[in-house]
Protein backbone atom coordinates (compact mmCIF):
# COMPACT_ATOMS: atom_id res chain seq x y z
CA UNK A 1 0.00 0.00 0.00
CA UNK A 2 3.04 2.55 0.65
CA UNK A 3 4.47 1.77 -2.86
CA UNK A 4 0.58 1.80 -4.54
CA UNK A 5 0.83 5.27 -2.82
CA UNK A 6 3.66 6.44 -3.84
CA UNK A 7 3.56 5.38 -7.34
CA UNK A 8 -0.13 6.99 -7.87
CA UNK A 9 0.76 10.01 -6.82
CA UNK A 10 3.48 10.31 -9.66
CA UNK A 11 1.60 9.01 -12.04
CA UNK A 12 -0.76 11.07 -14.08
CA UNK A 13 -4.05 8.67 -14.33
CA UNK A 14 -7.72 9.60 -13.94
CA UNK A 15 -8.47 6.61 -12.46
CA UNK A 16 -6.84 3.50 -11.34
CA UNK A 17 -7.82 -0.46 -10.16
CA UNK A 18 -5.02 -2.13 -8.21
CA UNK A 19 -5.64 -5.85 -7.75
CA UNK A 20 -4.00 -9.01 -6.88
CA UNK A 21 -1.91 -10.54 -9.24
CA UNK A 22 -2.34 -14.41 -8.28
CA UNK A 23 -6.01 -14.73 -7.81
CA UNK A 24 -7.75 -11.99 -9.44
CA UNK A 25 -8.51 -12.10 -13.47
CA UNK A 26 -10.06 -8.95 -14.99
CA UNK A 27 -13.22 -10.36 -17.37
CA UNK A 28 -14.14 -7.28 -19.08
CA UNK A 29 -12.93 -3.28 -18.76
CA UNK A 30 -14.06 -1.82 -15.05
CA UNK A 31 -13.54 1.59 -16.12
CA UNK A 32 -17.48 2.36 -17.70
CA UNK A 33 -18.66 1.17 -14.09
CA UNK A 34 -16.46 3.66 -12.33
CA UNK A 35 -17.15 6.06 -14.61
CA UNK A 36 -20.83 6.00 -13.89
CA UNK A 37 -19.97 5.67 -9.72
CA UNK A 38 -16.80 8.28 -10.00
CA UNK A 39 -16.94 9.28 -6.43
CA UNK A 40 -17.31 5.70 -4.99
CA UNK A 41 -14.54 3.44 -3.82
CA UNK A 42 -14.34 0.50 -5.28
CA UNK A 43 -13.78 -2.68 -3.47
CA UNK A 44 -13.97 -6.36 -3.54
CA UNK A 45 -16.23 -7.74 -1.26
CA UNK A 46 -15.43 -10.75 0.69
CA UNK A 47 -17.21 -14.38 0.79
CA UNK A 48 -18.47 -13.65 4.98
CA UNK A 49 -21.38 -11.45 5.25
CA UNK A 50 -19.45 -9.20 8.03
CA UNK A 51 -16.10 -9.04 10.03
CA UNK A 52 -17.59 -11.16 12.80
CA UNK A 53 -18.02 -14.19 10.40
CA UNK A 54 -14.70 -14.19 9.33
CA UNK A 55 -12.36 -16.33 11.47
CA UNK A 56 -9.17 -15.40 9.84
CA UNK A 57 -10.32 -11.20 10.25
CA UNK A 58 -10.95 -11.89 13.88
CA UNK A 59 -7.64 -13.38 14.85
CA UNK A 60 -5.91 -10.61 13.00
CA UNK A 61 -7.73 -8.36 14.92
CA UNK A 62 -7.12 -9.46 17.92
CA UNK A 63 -2.75 -8.44 17.56
CA UNK A 64 -3.77 -4.76 16.59
CA UNK A 65 -7.17 -3.91 18.49
CA UNK A 66 -5.61 -2.18 21.19
CA UNK A 67 -3.69 0.48 18.33
CA UNK A 68 -6.84 1.17 16.24
CA UNK A 69 -10.27 1.49 18.55
CA UNK A 70 -8.45 3.45 21.27
CA UNK A 71 -10.59 5.93 22.50
CA UNK A 72 -14.38 4.49 20.62
CA UNK A 73 -17.52 6.15 21.47
CA UNK A 74 -19.81 2.95 22.87
CA UNK A 75 -20.82 0.43 20.35
CA UNK A 76 -18.48 1.32 17.20
CA UNK A 77 -16.49 -1.42 17.51
CA UNK A 78 -19.41 -4.07 18.03
CA UNK A 79 -20.83 -2.02 14.88
CA UNK A 80 -17.42 -2.66 12.77
CA UNK A 81 -17.62 -6.32 13.29
CA UNK A 82 -21.49 -6.62 11.83
CA UNK A 83 -19.89 -4.39 8.74
CA UNK A 84 -19.71 -6.25 5.86
CA UNK A 85 -16.81 -8.11 4.87
CA UNK A 86 -14.48 -6.04 2.37
CA UNK A 87 -11.28 -7.66 0.33
CA UNK A 88 -8.29 -6.12 -0.50
CA UNK A 89 -7.87 -7.94 -3.97
CA UNK A 90 -9.67 -5.49 -5.57
CA UNK A 91 -9.57 -1.94 -4.95
CA UNK A 92 -10.37 1.01 -7.68
CA UNK A 93 -11.42 4.52 -8.31
CA UNK A 94 -10.72 7.71 -9.57
CA UNK A 95 -7.28 8.98 -8.50
CA UNK A 96 -7.91 11.49 -6.42
CA UNK A 97 -10.29 8.99 -3.93
CA UNK A 98 -7.59 6.36 -4.22
CA UNK A 99 -4.78 8.64 -3.21
CA UNK A 100 -7.06 9.84 0.27
CA UNK A 101 -7.89 6.38 0.70
CA UNK A 102 -3.96 5.24 0.07
CA UNK A 103 -2.56 7.65 2.37
CA UNK A 104 -5.46 6.54 5.43
CA UNK A 105 -4.43 2.96 4.97
CA UNK A 106 -0.96 3.89 5.10
CA UNK A 107 -1.19 5.97 8.09
CA UNK A 108 -2.97 3.12 9.85
CA UNK A 109 -0.77 0.43 8.71
CA UNK A 110 2.31 2.88 10.28
CA UNK A 111 0.59 2.42 13.56
CA UNK A 112 -0.23 -1.13 13.62
CA UNK A 113 1.97 -2.65 11.21
CA UNK A 114 3.40 -6.05 13.16
CA UNK A 115 5.07 -7.70 10.03
CA UNK A 116 1.71 -9.99 10.47
CA UNK A 117 0.13 -9.39 7.21
CA UNK A 118 -2.38 -6.97 8.83
CA UNK A 119 -3.89 -5.54 4.98
CA UNK A 120 -7.55 -7.05 5.46
CA UNK A 121 -7.87 -5.68 8.69
CA UNK A 122 -6.69 -2.10 7.78
CA UNK A 123 -9.07 -1.70 4.78
CA UNK A 124 -12.15 -3.02 6.64
CA UNK A 125 -10.80 -0.55 9.28
CA UNK A 126 -10.15 2.36 6.78
CA UNK A 127 -13.65 1.76 4.67
CA UNK A 128 -15.42 1.66 8.10
CA UNK A 129 -14.07 4.77 9.53
CA UNK A 130 -14.13 6.45 6.50
CA UNK A 131 -17.37 5.72 4.40
CA UNK A 132 -19.81 3.73 6.55
CA UNK A 133 -19.77 4.41 10.43
CA UNK A 134 -22.65 6.57 9.54
CA UNK A 135 -24.44 2.74 9.04
CA UNK A 136 -25.84 0.73 11.62
CA UNK A 137 -25.56 -2.65 10.83
CA UNK A 138 -27.61 -5.17 13.80
CA UNK A 139 -26.33 -8.23 14.38
CA UNK A 140 -26.64 -10.68 11.69
CA UNK A 141 -26.82 -14.34 12.15
CA UNK A 142 -26.47 -14.89 8.68
CA UNK A 143 -22.99 -16.65 7.68
CA UNK A 144 -22.48 -16.03 4.21
CA UNK A 145 -24.10 -13.45 1.74
CA UNK A 146 -26.29 -12.88 -1.41
CA UNK A 147 -23.44 -10.91 -4.14
CA UNK A 148 -26.29 -9.98 -6.41
CA UNK A 149 -28.76 -8.63 -3.76
CA UNK A 150 -25.88 -7.26 -1.06
CA UNK A 151 -27.41 -4.13 0.16
CA UNK A 152 -24.45 -2.35 1.59
CA UNK A 153 -23.03 -3.52 -1.76
CA UNK A 154 -23.53 0.39 -3.16
CA UNK A 155 -23.80 2.82 -0.92
CA UNK A 156 -23.25 6.28 -1.64
CA UNK A 157 -19.45 5.82 -0.99
CA UNK A 158 -18.92 2.40 -1.80
CA UNK A 159 -18.91 0.12 -4.65
CA UNK A 160 -18.93 -3.16 -3.96
CA UNK A 161 -20.32 -7.13 -4.70
CA UNK A 162 -21.65 -7.74 -7.74
CA UNK A 163 -21.19 -6.79 -10.83
CA UNK A 164 -17.68 -5.64 -9.79
CA UNK A 165 -16.73 -9.15 -8.64
CA UNK A 166 -17.46 -12.77 -8.29
CA UNK A 167 -18.56 -14.47 -5.54
CA UNK A 168 -15.10 -14.61 -3.63
CA UNK A 169 -13.55 -18.43 -3.74
CA UNK A 170 -16.67 -19.72 -5.81
CA UNK A 171 -14.49 -19.88 -8.82
CA UNK A 172 -16.99 -19.03 -10.72
CA UNK A 173 -17.02 -18.92 -14.41
CA UNK A 174 -19.08 -15.72 -15.11
CA UNK A 175 -18.84 -12.90 -18.25
CA UNK A 176 -21.34 -10.47 -16.42
CA UNK A 177 -18.75 -9.16 -13.52
CA UNK A 178 -15.73 -6.96 -13.97
CA UNK A 179 -13.33 -9.14 -11.64
CA UNK A 180 -13.09 -12.87 -11.05
CA UNK A 181 -11.59 -13.34 -7.19
CA UNK A 182 -10.84 -17.00 -7.16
Amino acid sequence: FFIYYEFIKQVNVKSIFMIDCYDVVCVKPPFAILSENSQKLFIGRDCCYSIANSDYLINKLSLIIKNIFIDSPPGYFDNFMQMPLFNAGIIGGNTENILLFLKKVCDVMSDVDNNLNNNMCVINYVIYTKYMSQYYFGNHKLIDYDPVNDQYGKTQYVYSGYPLNSHFKQYENRKDIYFKHK
